[in-house]
């Protein structure tokens, strides 16, 4: 094939599905694009003439290991551009030399394809590219649509354009693999040293060395991600304005088992790897070396997190960055020593990274760098035991808690904690919190210690990220002194972040504090369509602004036989016990609160309740103590807006009520039913609610008050034989299960308890000398 040939080629109408192969080397001097004659014609295209008019090339293209040079094409604004415009056939074992490319304000350009839709290019090259054009512009293929792929290529040269640019590809959603860039690329937004905008694609094994330069989403391998980035690196300098990263400007999906080495340099939102990592969006195994230099939200791995980062580092030496919104920061010491990627081995992976330790940073596999692979570890390397019901593992040492997260394949084993743990080391992000939990985490009435979770903007932060096992199981467990602040993060609580599915039982919270932006809760942050919650309490500091709660933020199933005190704080949507609890129209089943009770403190917006903040519940044996204050519409002292399906059964409220409008001392808004329920007029200073009944402080002390209305006190049979309530001397009604928690005066000889019917419970505590 001749130079001639290919321009007899371009010509025509429909070109052949499959040209003879190229069997020498081809110079395109000659030509110019549309400014020459004979005018060069793309090969395929697609254009608008008063509608798509489509001629794809959807042939074979080979090749043939040969060359063709000095491809030039100039215009003003066509799309489409390339020696190929428009493919959805195959190019293979093809290398341009010195193409020139500008397409004015033209979209989808590159040297070889202007857009590749669903077909494939393999061992193709482009060397000493200069491509030009608007929007999806890349030196070898502008734009690249799924199922489209390509493997096996590379580019040099420089690209440049507006938005969507890329070493490689402009943008796309097809498969990438096994290729690389070097060069230059210069743009305004998505702007990345191998592709600028990945709309969902995948990108495997491979590399850019480029030097990056644009204002927005710039990245030194992908300017802007929304798709997978897998065993990849970069190592060129980037620059930019806003999300810029050493990897990828702003990640919206995943990236593992990558890194970068490059500087990093920004205004706002400037990461050695990421600039900013998206809500659920998530960085794994990774790492970064290169300087960092920014002025808002720069960190030494990412700049702006909200996504999860896992097992990832920076070294705080070479980045001159001591801080991270996420991921673990060490000295270059650190960074060359096998044992601090453990987690990426873990469950018997291998084959992915090599190391030559004390010398040198890991590397990938298919690099072929001087180094031994990173050795595979399974969990039981590490703790005794064999995961199993009779044979659990034993966690005796905070480092073998943290452990835990990073072995995937164990989430649905037995644990059980043989000590008091104290987590005070594990400052910021650093502990591995325990995602997918499906097993069983027996706490053995044990306690654990000052866990410490911080950042700007992560979410399902907790000691558990999740727990979605039908069987799981977390139990006699007590968290001290949890200081969990998610920043603008959501789905938090300082136990577990989502009870999607499974029990917690005997578990509390004392002390410490938790925030987040909303579903925040002191010991869960969501519980799910299938989670249940009982005996558990949390006694503590909690905030956020929507669906906060002392125990549960969000309630989508079962809480029985719980409690909570001290201060809640939120917006919307807010409650001592939980921030909102749903009716049957969020799901197949509806909510429930049975036998609980808060004494916290609630403050808030609207919505606002000293049990429940929003309820379309079945609540049922519940009181709340604490008072309570919003500053807008439906505050309660139960609950502050009770919704159409909600029904409250059997409960009171004594606690202060302040707000500004829809208030009442029981409930400040009722659509649904409420039923032998009351509030203290006088404790409460409001003689008005939307429903229930208003008592004295007297009335509210007398047991007739409530038989009457058929509770189930101990000692009678009338109303019941489940004992659900008992009441102290000159106290309200207390539930039974607290018997245990009433104190009781003990004077030396003599032991005063009060009887109930032939039922005695009491706690003692005895003083120094007396059994």
């Amino acid at each position: 094939v001749t130079a001639g040939e290919i321009w007899n080629f371009t010509t025509m109408p429909s070109p052949p599905p499959t040209p003879p192969p190229l069997m020498a080397d081809v110079n395109l001097g000659q030509f110019d694009g549309e400014n020459t004659r004979p005018r060069f014609n793309v090969i395929g295209h697609k254009h608008y003439d008063g509608g798509w008019i489509e001629a794809p090339f959807s042939g074979v293209f080979d090749g043939n290991g040969h060359t063709i040079s000095n491809f030039t094409y100039t215009s003003t604004d066509k799309n489409n551009i390339g020696l190929f415009g428009y493919v959805t056939g195959l190019i293979r074992n093809l290398g341009l030399i010195d193409p020139n490319v500008d397409a004015g304000t033209g979209c989808s350009v590159g040297s070889l394809v202007g857009r590749l839709s669903g077909g494939s290019i393999t061992g193709c090259y482009v060397k000493g590219a200069c491509v030009s054009g608007n929007e999806d512009v890349g030196r070898l293929v502008g734009e690249i649509y799924s199922p489209g792929a390509i493997t096996n290529c590379y580019s040099t040269g420089s690209v440049a354009g507006d938005s969507c640019i890329g070493g490689l590809v402009g943008s796309g959603s097809g498969t990438i693999t096994n290729c690389y860039a070097t060069g230059s690329v210069d743009g305004r937004s998505g702007v990345g040293g191998f592709v600028g905008y990945s709309k969902g694609g995948d990108i495997k094994d491979c590399y850019a060395i480029e030097s990056v330069f644009g204002d927005h989403s710039v990245g030194g391998l992908v300017g802007y991600n929304e798709g997978t980035v897998t065993n990849c690196y970069s190592t060129g300098s980037v620059s930019g304005d806003q999300y810029v990263g050493g990897l990828v400007g702003s990640n919206g999906k995943r990236i593992k088992n990558c890194y970068s080495t490059g500087s990093v340099s920004g205004d706002q939102y400037v990461g050695g790897l990421v600039g900013e990592n998206s809500d659920y969006d998530t960085i794994t195994n990774c790492y970064s070396t290169g300087s960092v230099t920014g002025d808002d939200y720069a960190g030494g791995l990412v700049g702006s997190n909200s996504g999860i980062v896992y097992a990832s580092f920076w070294d705080i030496q070479t980045s001159g960055q001591d801080t991270s919104d996420g991921g673990t920061g060490l000295p270059t010491a650190q960074m060359q020593m096998t044992s601090t990627f453990i987690a990426w081995t873990t469950c018997g992976i291998q084959g992915i990274w090599t190391l030559d330790e004390g010398n040198d940073y890991p590397h990938l596999w298919w690099e072929q760098k001087p180094g031994e692979p990173l050795p595979a570890y399974q969990l039981s390397d590490f703790i005794t035991g064999a995961g199993t019901q009779i044979d659990p593992y034993l966690i005796y040492t905070p480092q073998q808690l943290n452990m835990i997260g990073m072995f995937f394949c164990e989430r649905d084993k037995h644990f059980k904690l043989m000590a008091d743990i104290d987590l005070s080391d594990f400052k910021g992000t650093s502990f591995n919190i325990i995602k997918n939990f499906a097993g069983v985490f027996d706490g053995n009435g044990k306690k654990i210690f000052n866990f410490t979770y911080t950042s700007n903007e992560n979410s399902y932060i907790g000691l558990f990220a999740s727990i979605e096992g039908k069987n799981a199981v977390i139990r006699d467990l007590g968290l001290i002194d949890p200081k969990v602040d998610a920043g603008s993060g959501s789905y938090v609580g300082s136990l577990v972040a989502d009870l999607e599915k499974g029990s917690i039982s005997n578990c509390y919270v004392e002390g410490g504090s938790v925030a987040g932006n909303y579903r925040i809760g002191g010991l869960v942050g969501l519980n799910d369509y299938d989670g249940i919650i009982t005996n558990c309490y949390s006694i503590g500091d909690v905030s956020g602004i929507y669906f906060i709660g002392g125990l549960v933020g969000y309630n989508t199933n079962l809480i029985v036989d719980s409690y909570t005190s001290g201060n809640v704080t939120g917006a919307h949507s807010v409650g001592g016990l939980c921030g909102k609890s749903t009716g049957p129209d969020h799901g197949t089943v509806q909510s429930s609160i049975r036998n609980c009770y808060s004494t916290a403190t609630v403050t808030g917006g609207g919505s606002i309740g000293g049990l429940i903040g929003h309820s379309g519940a079945i609540v049922t044996g519940c009181y709340s103590r604490g008072g309570v204050s919003g500053d807008y519409s439906y505050v309660g002292g139960l609950i502050g807006r009770n919704g159409g399906n909600g029904s409250i059964i059997n409960c009171y409220s004594t606690g202060s009520v302040v707000g500004e409008q829809n208030l009442g001392g029981l409930v400040g808004s009722s659509e649904g039913t409420v039923s032998a329920s009351f509030w203290d007029i006088e404790t409460s200073g409001q003689d008005s609610s939307d429903s229930g009944m208003g008592l004295t402080t007297a009335e509210m002390q007398m047991i007739s008050t409530f038989t009457d209305a058929g509770w189930d006190f101990v000692g009678e049979i009338f109303n019941g034989v489940e004992d659900i309530w008992f009441l102290p001397q000159q106290d309200y009604p207390r539930l039974w299960w607290e018997g245990m928690k009433v104190p009781m005066k003990l004077t030396p000889g003599t032991l005063n308890c009060r009887s109930y019917g032939n039922w005695i419970k009491a706690h003692l505590t005895l003083p120094e000398g007396f059994t």
